[in-house]
C-alpha cells in the first residue's frame, strides 16, 4: 500500500513538473530565476524585479561624458539579424555605435526653436533582446555573441523572449536608459519592421519639447525650475480603446488582468518617442505599477498616467504600411511592416537630393 501511494505521489510530481514546463514554454512567464507567474494575471511585482541591471550581453557603446541627442532603441528577436543589418545600413546609420559611424545632422537648423542646443548631439543605436527558454548556448546565441562583439550595439536581458513578454522588453529599454544613458535628451522606441525618418523625428521632438516647456513654464510662472526637455511622450495616439473580452482574440484580456472596460489613452507601440526625463520617470513608475502584457498600453498608458507625463498625438508616426517611397516619407516620421528591400529603397530615395516628387504626394 505504501509503495503504491509513493508511486502515485511520484507520478503526480512528474506530471506537475511537465505541466509547468509546457505552460512556461507556451505562455512565457516573466524573468527566469525569479518567481513564475502567468502574463495573463494582474499581479504586484515588487519581488519580481530588482533595480540592478542584469545582462547576458551589454553594448560597448557608452553615453558617459558624451552629448547625446537621441538614443534609438530597437526591440528585436535574437534570430533577426537581417533586420539589424539593414537598420545599421539605413536609418540606423545616423546612430554612432562604438564610435564607428558619424552623425548626419538634420537639414533644418535650430534657429527656429527656442530652447534646443546650438549643436546637434550624438545619436546612439541599441538593439534590445531577451533570452531563450534554454540556458544552454546554442548556435543562435553564438552568432548573436559574435555580432555583439563586432558592432557593440546589442543589449540582451535575462527575461524569456516571447510575444507575451514584450512589456519586459520595453521596461528593459527604459531601465537601460536610466542606468547607462540618463543624460540622453531624447529616446525613441521603434520596431524592427519600421522605417524611421530620423531628421524629421529630431526636429519634431524639438517642436514638441518647446510646446510642452512653454505650457509648463506659463503654468508654474517659474522657468528656472523647469527641466529641458521636459517629460513628454509622442507618437500615434489612441483614445478610448475598448478592452477586448473575446477569448478567441489575440488581444483578449480578462477582467482579472484589467478590470476597466476602456484603456487609458496610449501611443502605438510600433514607434513612440519621449524625452530623456520621461524615460527616467517611466522606469521608476514601472517599479510600482502592476505589469500588463500589452507593452504600449502599459508604458505609454498606465505608467505615463501614474507618472503624469503628457502624451502627444503626432499622426506623422504611422502604424500602417505607407507607400515605400522617399517622396511619401518626406512628411512621415515612421511607417510599418516593411521588408529589407523596401527599407533600403526608402532610405536611398529620401537621401537623394535629385529626387523629384509629384505635387499630389502628401
Amino acid at each position: 500500500m505504501q509503495n503504491r501511494t509513493f508511486a502515485l505521489l511520484l507520478l503526480g510530481l512528474t506530471c506537475g513538473v511537465l505541466f509547468i514546463n509546457v505552460t512556461v514554454y507556451k505562455f512565457g512567464f516573466f524573468w527566469r530565476g525569479h518567481q513564475f507567474f502567468s502574463v495573463f494575471n494582474r499581479i504586484s511585482h515588487t519581488s519580481l524585479r530588482d533595480d540592478s541591471l542584469q545582462a547576458v550581453i551589454s553594448p560597448s557603446v557608452s553615453c558617459s561624458g558624451r552629448d547625446v541627442e537621441l538614443v534609438i532603441c530597437v526591440p528585436v528577436k535574437r534570430d533577426n539579424s537581417a533586420k539589424r543589418v539593414v537598420i545599421r545600413q539605413t536609418w540606423g546609420s545616423y546612430g554612432k555605435y562604438g564610435g564607428r559611424y558619424g552623425v548626419t545632422p538634420p537639414t533644418n537648423t535650430s534657429s527656429s526653436f527656442n530652447n534646443v542646443p546650438t549643436k546637434l548631439g550624438e545619436i546612439i543605436l541599441v538593439f534590445f533582446t531577451g533570452s531563450p527558454l534554454s540556458q544552454s548556448v546554442d548556435e543562435e546565441q553564438t552568432r548573436l555573441n559574435e555580432e555583439a562583439k563586432t558592432y557593440g550595439d546589442i543589449f540582451q536581458d535575462t527575461y524569456i523572449d516571447t510575444y507575451e513578454n514584450l512589456t519586459l522588453k520595453s521596461i528593459s529599454i527604459i531601465k537601460w536608459i536610466s542606468k547607462k544613458c540618463p543624460n540622453a535628451r531624447y529616446v525613441v522606441k521603434v520596431d524592427d519592421d519600421m522605417y524611421l525618418n530620423i531628421p524629421l523625428l529630431i526636429t519634431s521632438l524639438w517642436t514638441h519639447a518647446d510646446n510642452v516647456y512653454s505650457k509648463r513654464s506659463h503654468a508654474s510662472n517659474n522657468t528656472s525650475t523647469e527641466t529641458y526637455p521636459p517629460p513628454f511622450l509622442v507618437g500615434y495616439k489612441n483614445d478610448g480603446a475598448k478592452v477586448i473580452r473575446n477569448k478567441k482574440s489575440k488581444w483578449y484580456t480578462s477582467r482579472e488582468a484589467y478590470a476597466d472596460d476602456t484603456y487609458p489613452s496610449y501611443l502605438s507601440g510600433t514607434a513612440y518617442a519621449m524625452s530623456g526625463s520621461a524615460a527616467l520617470k517611466l522606469y521608476q513608475t514601472s517599479l510600482r505599477v502592476p505589469l500588463f502584457w500589452m507593452e504600449d498600453i502599459y508604458i505609454t498608458g498606465l505608467c505615463a498616467k501614474v507618472a503624469q507625463i503628457p502624451i502627444i498625438a503626432d499622426f506623422r508616426f504611422s502604424f500602417t504600411k505607407e507607400p515605400p517611397h522617399g517622396c511619401d516619407f518626406r512628411k512621415l516620421i515612421s511607417g510599418h511592416r516593411y521588408t529589407v528591400t523596401q527599407i533600403k529603397r526608402i532610405y536611398k530615395e529620401l537621401n537623394d537630393p535629385l529626387l523629384k516628387c509629384p505635387s499630389k504626394r502628401k
